[in-house]
Order: C-alpha cells, then structure tokens, then sequence
C-alpha cells in the first residue's frame, strides 16, 4: 500500500514536473493531507482554485496509477489553515454623507486647518516627483 508520505514525496519529487504545464500550475498551490486506502484528499488554499484543478484531476489521477501501479482518487478541498478573507462586519462604521459645501462656502483651501501641502498641477506633481528637474518651456510654434 501507498503511504501519505510516499505519495507527497512522489508528487513534490519529480511527477509534478513531469505533469503538463496547465496541470503543474494549478497543482502546486496544494498539498495532500491524507491518504486513506485509494482515496487522497488534495487541499488548496482557497475555494476559486477548485474548480480549476477539478478540470485537470484526471490527468494528475492517470499519472499517480501509472507511477504506483494502482488507481488512485483524489478528492479536492479548501485547505483550513488558509486565512478567511476579510468580510465587513455589521458593527462596521457607516460611510458618512458627502459634504454638500460647495466651493465658494469653503474659500480658499490652502487656508483649511486640516490642509496638506500638496502638488496643485501635474507639473507641480511631476517636479516634486523628480528633484533637481528643470522646466523648460517648449517655444512657440
């Protein structure tokens, strides 16, 4: 019988190299977790590389039967010890209204308490993103 410990030597080891480009893709972002008769269960990091690597299981299938001379099933999971993605939870801040001033009630912006000393132009942007640029300006045509 097979071991898990063959089977992912076996696999890490030079079968997935052999494997067609398309099929090592997507196959090396898991790992076998466990080997229970001539059942492996696969698991991935997240739950949108599934379905792609379902696609190209059999091929990965046929190449585990010729190397230990046996059929071998895999099973396909979400590996657990992955991270969640980040959801937004209920007791998450709403999203204030827009402020409705418009810009002569405001005044001049420079002068707001909470101003920042930003670029006013893209030639402004653009020579603070370069120091020591000089600008030239093109002559008239």
């Amino acid at each position: 019988p097979v071991t898990l410990d063959q089977l992912t030597r076996t696999f890490v080891g030079g079968l997935l190299d052999e494997l067609p480009q398309k099929v090592r893709a997507r196959f090396k972002l898991g790992h076998f977790t466990a080997l229970d008769g001539d059942n492996a269960t696969f698991a991935l990091p997240n739950e949108h590389v599934v379905p792609r690597c379902e696609e190209v299981r059999a091929e990965v299938e046929a190449a585990l039967q010729t190397r230990f001379g046996r059929p071998l099933t895999i099973q396909l999971v979400v590996d657990g010890s992955s991270p969640a993605p980040a959801t937004p939870t209920a007791a998450a801040a709403p999203t204030p209204a827009p402020d409705t001033q418009t810009a002569e009630e405001i005044g001049d912006v420079s002068q707001l308490e909470n101003a920042t000393d930003v670029a006013s132009n893209s030639l402004d942007r653009l020579t603070e993103a370069f120091p020591g640029a000089t600008v030239i300006d093109a002559p008239d045509s």
